[in-house]
């Protein structure tokens, strides 16, 4: 397992892993015919670039470090204080900064204010709506 197997669910059989290669002549090859991990073959996708969450406010287009807010926000629940998504004990998906709803986590996937960025963040980034690497071989654009 790539993450300790205390925290993986029972049933999983399976997780994700990033792989880092030496160029992108190697990484390409990797997305076209997969990789095999411990005898096992492995689909492969590159991986596309999200819009930037701040980890303090949960909000989007800057990084923690650079945050204007006092005080950190819970991504599950929206309380404030000293790290409190550490010591949230609330049900997972209760409020979510981005859309004010109240049936998902602010890191949710499914967020439509995420899904409205990641969309405008590739029509500004085209590259990262393609499937390969571009290189100066033709069927990698």
């Amino acid at each position: 397992w790539i993450k300790p197997k205390s925290r993986c669910e029972i049933r999983q059989k399976c997780a994700h892993i990033l792989l880092t290669v030496a160029n992108l002549e190697t990484a390409n090859r990797c997305i076209a015919k997969g990789v095999a991990i411990c005898n096992r073959n492995c689909t492969t996708t590159k991986s596309k670039k999200k819009p930037v969450r701040c980890l303090k406010c949960q909000g989007y287009g800057h990084y923690a470090k650079d945050c204007k807010k006092e005080e950190d926000t819970c991504g599950r629940c929206r309380e404030t204080g000293d790290a409190p998504c550490r010591s949230c004990t609330k049900p997972r998906g209760t409020k979510c900064i981005s859309c004010g709803t109240e049936d998902h986590p602010s890191h949710s996937r499914a967020c439509p204010e995420f899904i409205k960025r990641c969309k405008e963040y590739n029509a500004r980034n085209l590259e990262n709506l393609l499937p390969f690497f571009i290189t100066n071989h033709q069927w990698t654009w």
